[in-house]
């Protein structure tokens, strides 16, 4: 059995890469944690400030976020 990238053959967790995934609707969210959280660690964010706070803790290899969302929108948050 080949490991991932990024995964130890334990699949330590912490040893995979982190994505986090920023959207209002918490299906969504769920739906794409459910499809990436096998090869990555995933987080994720209800909104804007709720992920500049874990971006300000944590370090992420990419970021998933909707566009269109109450308050601050996903371009505002890329951009900062």
């Amino acid at each position: 059995v080949q490991t991932p990238p990024g995964v130890d053959s334990f699949g330590d967790e912490d040893l995979r890469e982190r994505v986090l995934i920023v959207d209002d609707s918490p299906v969504v969210r769920k739906q794409f944690a459910d499809h990436l959280s096998e090869r990555y660690a995933c987080s994720e964010a209800a909104s804007v400030m709720e992920a500049f706070a874990q971006l300000s803790e944590t370090e992420f290899s990419l970021v998933i976020t909707d566009m269109i969302m109450p308050g601050l929108s996903g371009i505002e948050l890329l951009r900062k």
